[in-house]
This record gives C-alpha cells, sequence and structure tokens, in this order.
C-alpha cells in the first residue's frame, strides 16, 4: 500500500495505517503465527538542496530499493515452486 501526497500525517490515513499495523501484528503475535508482513511507508518532505540528510536519504532509498527487488525476487521464487509442487511439475 502507497500513501501518496504531502508529508501530512493525519490528513492521509497514515495513522490509522500505522494503528493497522499495530492491532494487526498484536494479533498475529496472539496466534503465534510465523507471518511476515512488510510495509513501507514513503511520504516526501520538502527540500532546497543537497545536504548532507539529502545525501544520506538518497542512500536509503537505494538501498530499500534493493532490499524490496530482493524480497520481491525470494516471494516470486516461492510461489513459483510451491505453484509448481501443486500442479505435479516438482517432486516435493
Amino acid at each position: 500500500m502507497f500513501i501518496a501526497g504531502r508529508y501530512e500525517y493525519r490528513n492521509k490515513g497514515a495513522d490509522m495505517f500505522i494503528e493497522a499495523l499495530a492491532r494487526l501484528n498484536f494479533r498475529l503475535q496472539k496466534a503465534k503465527s510465523n507471518v511476515t508482513v512488510v510495509a513501507f511507508i514513503i511520504m516526501p518532505a520538502a527540500t532546497q538542496s543537497y545536504t548532507i540528510e539529502a545525501l544520506k536519504g538518497q542512500a536509503v532509498v537505494k538501498q530499500l530499493r534493493d532490499t524490496v527487488d530482493d524480497i520481491t525476487r525470494r516471494v516470486g521464487e516461492r510461489i513459483f515452486e510451491k505453484a509448481a509442487r501443486n500442479h505435479g511439475y516438482v517432486s516435493p
């Protein structure tokens, strides 16, 4: 889920989204689930120039992209393996 717009915390529903994640986390822990939920909240703020903080932010964004790409690849592989097994194309 992505929330787009300016960096106003309450007006975009980010506060409700975070609360929903907390409630989901509580329920998953209570159920002793091994499910992992990954959520990203990206809310840009205005910048005036390239500062150390902005450059660090760019590095963080690159690391975030690399992490998301890695998670996507691994989840895709798992989905493929399970689908192939379920249809008898790969032995268990």
